[in-house]
């Protein structure tokens, strides 16, 4: 069920419960399994991003939070870049169509939604704004660090702003780093 590579959706669903509860345990998860024989990636199914307990989408090519539901949670695919390191993934739509989420320069601006640059190379490099590592903060609840790969010094990962307001207006999404002491903000990932 779990390889080097992590555990894939496939093998999760073909064990059942067993599979559940592995996820559940900490399985490392993955955007792809190889096929026995073969050494292609098989696709992952779609995935849902939640914030702070409301899910994520994209809006003006920007990524916000809908904190009433009335919005369906957009659905992406992670793709592992080994060539870039270990859980180094690009964050995609899931119709393939090269739309993924890049990280601004400037932290104070949310999250862009916009088709990723791909440098001309086998395997492909993606600059650093485009890859993100995603690692296991809580198994239990499947919730996930997501740290862009863009600096070097302090993580910036994946959260909702520090001060909101108390409408219910969808809340932008930010790659900000933590200020001393303060935690990071896990993201929940779910099957969509």
């Amino acid at each position: 069920m779990t390889t080097a590579e992590g555990t894939d959706r496939r093998t999760l669903l073909r064990t059942g419960v067993a599979g559940l509860a592995a996820l559940a345990a900490g399985a490392v998860l993955t955007p792809a399994a190889r096929a026995a024989g073969d050494d292609r990636d098989l696709p992952m199914s779609p995935l849902a991003l939640w914030l702070r307990g409301a899910p994520a989408f994209v809006r003006d090519g920007r990524l916000f939070t809908d904190l009433t539901g009335d919005r369906d949670p957009e659905r992406w695919v992670l793709t592992a870049q080994p060539q870039h390191g270990p859980d180094m993934f690009t964050i995609e739509r899931s119709d393939r169509s090269g739309v993924g989420l890049v990280v601004p320069e400037d932290e104070g601006q949310p999250v862009a939604v916009r088709p990723l640059l791909v440098m001309p190379s086998y395997p492909p490099h993606y600059p650093p704004n485009e890859l993100f590592r995603i690692t296991p903060a809580d198994p239990a609840r499947r919730a996930y660090l997501v740290t862009s790969a863009l600096s070097d010094d302090a993580p910036r990962h994946l959260a909702r702003s520090r001060v909101e307001d108390l409408s219910l207006r969808p809340k932008p999404v930010f790659a900000r780093r933590a200020l001393d002491g303060e935690q990071p903000e896990p993201v929940e990932i779910r099957f969509a």
